[in-house]
């Protein structure tokens, strides 16, 4: 929730799937109440991708140094 012009607004599901870096193309679900629910429990795409290239940098590197 935010505050704006002094009242307390709520983002929209489509701003939590934008700010969670989902796709334009990501179905959001059309109940609101569980689309919250869904991005709570989710994780953000693009920490997911940098965690990704990090660990296949981390063995890359680990194989040409074991060869």
């Amino acid at each position: 929730m935010y505050l704006v012009d002094g009242k307390i607004r709520r983002l929209h599901p489509e701003e939590c799937r934008k700010v969670m870096g989902f796709t334009e193309g990501f179905k959001v679900h059309p109940r609101q109440n569980i689309a919250f629910q869904q991005f709570g429990n989710s994780v953000a795409v693009p920490v997911v991708q940098a965690i990704g290239d990090r660990i296949k940098s981390i063995l890359n590197h680990s194989s040409r140094k074991a060869a």
